[in-house]
């Protein structure tokens, strides 16, 4: 008697599946996992909402920053590059959370 065909087969690295489970192309990808238009569909749109969020909320903190910054340049050097650093971090930070939550 023949076995069932399965999605899954079984490989010395893992599972693997023969199909992605968002777009049901016809890919072997690993279990789990999407294949590569649909991770590089997820990776755009999440690095679009991220630019958008940390342009927003850094725009936010540069007029903070400039409202509540002493005169001296110093001061103001130090916010500037606090805002630069504000854009960095936020850009990363929600480009990694908008890319698990789109998967």
């Amino acid at each position: 008697m023949l076995a069932p065909k399965n999605l899954l087969k079984q490989f010395a690295t893992g599972l693997v599946e023969t199909e992605c489970p968002r777009c049901g192309s016809e890919v072997e990808v690993p279990f789990g996992q999407v294949c590569q238009s649909c991770r590089l569909a997820v990776t755009r749109r999440a690095k679009r909402i991220a630019r958008w969020t940390a342009l927003v909320t850094t725009a936010a903190v540069g007029i903070y920053a400039h409202l509540r910054m002493p005169d001296d340049p110093t001061s103001r050097t130090i916010g500037a590059v606090a805002v630069l650093l504000w854009y960095a971090f936020s850009y990363t930070a929600v480009v990694r959370a908008a890319r698990l939550l789109l998967k």
